[in-house]
């Protein structure tokens, strides 16, 4: 079964069928849509590429952002990976968040947390993992330090495991600069920083094979725009 076909069974399923197929035909799905795939937990592969693919943040007043780069290095002498994923591969990660979502740490004038609604990540043109599982932080982190300024993309326990035998346990963007003036405070940001503004710019995944063996995957920051 194509994705295409399993995406318009999944939409049907929710009763959205003929909205589905406009939305599809039109590049954007309807709210109504968008919402009910991303209230589905543990979502399939075909969910996640239709939200990646035909979906904004369904709230009109959350954030949507999408980081995208080149994946440089990769350390699996376990063969965790078997070859599934490259050097050279791009890789993107889309991400929602409430414009007016509260610190969760408040108190704090060096660094802010916030919660995010929403994480996916494709790896290639195939390879498709989505951050939901509510036991595990998806964090956006600022930091307005003495020493540095920094923004931080974060979350643990990638859920499905689209690949087979393995999946992403954590993931880390990371955005660092010795200019504290880039950012003013810890406030969420309601735009995407240029990345010309910071000389660290990393990437981060720790793969497993639910037993005992871990691949790490490092990538350059090609791009960071703001969709919404």
């Amino acid at each position: 079964m194509t994705i295409a076909i399993a995406s318009i069974l999944i939409l049907g399923t929710l009763g959205l069928t003929q909205q589905a197929q406009a939305g599809l035909e039109g590049g954007d799905l309807p709210k109504k849509a968008c919402v009910a795939l991303q209230s589905i937990p543990n979502p399939p592969a075909a969910v996640v590429e239709l939200i990646q693919d035909h979906c904004l943040c369904p709230n009109p007043s959350h954030l949507g952002f999408v980081f995208e780069g080149e994946i440089t290095s990769i350390s699996d002498p376990s063969n965790v990976l078997g070859g599934i994923i490259a050097e050279g591969e791009t890789w993107s990660t889309f991400y929602c968040l409430d414009a007016n979502t509260p610190d969760l740490f408040p108190g704090n004038l060096i660094q802010a947390s916030y919660a995010i609604d929403f994480i996916a990540i494709t790896i290639g043109d195939d390879d498709e993992f989505v951050c939901t599982d509510p036991a595990f932080p998806q964090i956006l982190a600022i930091e307005n330090g003495a020493v540095i300024d920094s923004y931080q993309l974060f979350c643990e326990g990638m859920t499905p495991p689209v690949l087979s035998g393995f999946s992403i346990s954590s993931f880390n963007i990371f955005l660092g600069t010795t200019n504290t003036a880039v950012f003013a405070d810890t406030s969420l940001p309601a735009f995407a920083p240029n990345l010309n503004d910071f000389e660290f710019q990393t990437l981060f995944w720790n793969i497993n094979d639910f037993v005992t063996s871990d691949a790490i995957v490092e990538g350059t920051i090609t791009s960071f725009v703001q969709v919404q």
